[in-house]
């Protein structure tokens, strides 16, 4: 892959990762918000799995681009 993809590519990734971080963290706010409350958050619980495996996704991926930086000679 071309630096100037590999650093596009990076950039996009950087912000999946640091807004899906954010993201999970206020949801695991409002499970526990729920919880306390005595909400059921069967639901919840199950929609935070699902943004948790993207999120390693994109870490994994972000971790493979800065790789990738590391060990190209361009």
């Amino acid at each position: 892959m071309d630096r100037g993809v590999v650093l596009a590519h990076l950039e996009v990734a950087e912000r999946y990762v640091d807004t899906g971080g954010r993201y999970i963290g206020r949801l695991r706010e409002t499970i526990d918000a729920r919880a306390r409350g005595g909400s059921d958050t069967t639901a919840t619980h199950d929609l935070l799995r699902h943004i948790e495996a993207a999120q390693e996704k994109f870490v994994s991926y972000r971790d493979w681009l800065l790789k990738e930086l590391k060990n190209s000679t361009w």
